[in-house]
């Protein structure tokens, strides 16, 4: 990116203005393409006795800093409610319908473990408070349900 600055300075302030340049690029390094030149025909007048330079709450940022992207602004997006959900029942039905499917596809012996798992020789001795999680069971082995 190039940027052209210029800056004109009146005879009585041209020492002070240099002392100031100096001082910058003794902070901040040297700016490539600076150039200083005078157009007017009068001498420079001695510069004043130095004045200590005004220090600038807010320094100018480095090459470094300038370059550097913006840090993105900081949003919350809140939290999106609770869906209510209600847990699915199964019916005795369902349930059976589901075990010959597997039945049908070879698994008599899995399924037979899986009512061992839940304490019961057949399904009709299965208590409904088990069946979801029954039927979750069924759905892991494969089963559509």
């Amino acid at each position: 990116m190039d940027v052209q600055v210029t800056i004109k300075i009146s005879k009585e302030a041209f020492g002070e203005a240099v002392e100031v340049f100096r001082k910058f690029l003794s902070e901040y390094g040297s700016v490539e393409g600076v150039s200083v030149s005078n157009t007017t025909a009068a001498t420079p007048v001695a510069p004043p006795a130095p004045t200590p330079a005004p220090q600038a709450t807010n320094p100018m940022p480095t090459p470094e800093q300038m370059a550097a992207p913006a840090p993105a602004p900081q949003t919350t997006v809140p939290a999106p409610a609770p869906v209510p959900t209600t847990e699915r029942t199964y019916s005795a039905d369902e349930l059976q319908v589901a075990a010959v499917s597997l039945v049908d596809k070879g698994m008599m012996a899995q399924l037979q473990g899986l009512l061992q798992q839940f304490g019961v020789q057949s399904l009709p001795e299965l208590t409904p408070d088990k069946y979801g999680a029954f039927a979750t069971a069924l759905r892991g082995m494969g089963a559509s349900i």
